[in-house]
């Protein structure tokens, strides 16, 4: 590279920008100019790596993308890879789900924007781009799952157009790293008093809506979904298709026969399309209000409460009925029994307490009658 690499100076104040920038011939024999890192040492080995591939792209060494593809309007190949998402982006081939399709046209978008991408070859020595905008989310006070999630849509498209050749082999983010983070809002379940004031409140609809959710574990997208067609009254349960089940996975629910019977009341046997449930299109708002009106704490010491944590109360209760590991790990429909149990069920500070006092109290009786 000799001394491709380079330090600019601001004209008003003479000081050296932070960030040390480098050139190098792509493999179409253009020079590109790229910012680097505040190392050195850091950026003269990026330019290295991107000078070697293009290198080889132009020697043969190396597959270069057709002219043609490069050139592409990046518009048009990102509505291209949004397009086939919806359709079939998924897992096991079915479409992306309505909330994560909409956030890939958000995250890439940003992305668009930030990067002044016009061309979809202007994807490449990007990594340097990327790492300083994802330091600025950071400090704008993003979450480090956010900042995440945001990246992980640009690497995915990446993958996605090296696949269709649209783009060399190499990912220009392959380096490109994650950011750890903690989570910042852990979610709760919710106890038997906040049950209670919760339904106290609802009106009928929504208090079966809550009332389903707290029974069967049902994630919103699922509750949404049930038509009349989908309850099974012969075996007293739900059959979810698959593509309405996060894991693609075609599956029955066991329903609990209190249940079954106000489904029975609901159904319609004329339309079998007809919606079972009414789920409010902005879940989080919804249940937002009724805790309000329900005097019951968004955020105790244990946890903050929003609708997906109906699903964590179901799993924690499922544990305290006494269910044994595979049960509870069967009916929450998990892969693995450390998302039951170390993502889900949550231990209740009470109930710790009770245990560990009846711990102390066998240990004390065993002393005195000694």
């Amino acid at each position: 590279m000799g001394n491709s690499v380079y330090q600019t100076f601001n004209k008003k104040t003479g000081n050296p920008h932070p960030c040390w920038k480098f050139y190098y011939v792509d493999f179409r024999g253009k020079r590109k100019y790229v910012t680097g890192t505040t190392s050195y040492d850091d950026t003269k080995k990026l330019a290295d790596v991107l000078e070697a591939e293009h290198r080889e792209m132009r020697l043969g060494l190396r597959a270069a993308p057709a002219q043609n593809r490069v050139t592409a309007r990046f518009s048009a190949v990102r509505d291209e890879y949004l397009e086939w998402g919806a359709i079939q982006g998924g897992h096991k081939n079915y479409p992306w789900g309505k909330d994560h399709l909409r956030m890939k046209k958000i995250q890439l978008r940003y992305f668009e924007e930030k990067l002044r991408l016009k061309q979809l070859g202007d994807l490449l020595g990007t990594l340097p781009k990327v790492e300083k905008i994802v330091r600025e989310m950071l400090s704008k006070g993003k979450s480090g799952k956010t900042v995440n999630n945001y990246t992980e849509a640009l690497v995915s498209f990446c993958n996605w157009c090296i696949k269709r050749e649209y783009l060399p082999n190499d990912n220009p983010l392959k380096h490109l790293q994650r950011v750890s983070h903690e989570v910042i809002n852990v979610r709760r379940a919710m106890t038997l008093e906040e049950i209670s004031k919760l339904f106290a409140v609802c009106k009928p609809d929504r208090k079966f809506l809550y009332l389903v959710a707290l029974t069967t574990g049902l994630r919103a997208s699922e509750l949404a979904s049930l038509r009349a067609r989908h309850i099974d009254f012969k075996n007293g349960g739900i059959n979810l298709e698959a593509k309405n089940v996060k894991n693609r996975k075609a599956t029955f629910i066991q329903l609990p026969e209190s249940i079954l019977k106000q489904f029975e009341l609901r159904v319609d046997s004329c339309n079998p399309e007809k919606h079972l449930l009414f789920v409010p299109k902005d879940t989080a708002r919804a249940f937002h209000a009724d805790l309000i009106r329900s005097e019951i704490p968004k955020k105790t010491d244990e946890g903050v409460l929003v609708f997906a944590c109906l699903r964590n109360t179901f799993i924690t209760m499922l544990v305290e009925a006494g269910g044994n590991p595979k049960e509870c790990q069967t009916l929450a429909r998990h892969s693995c029994i450390q998302l039951t149990f170390g993502v889900y069920a949550r231990a209740r500070s009470d109930r710790l307490l009770e245990l560990t006092e009846s711990v102390t109290n066998a240990i004390v009786s065993n002393d005195q009658n000694g």
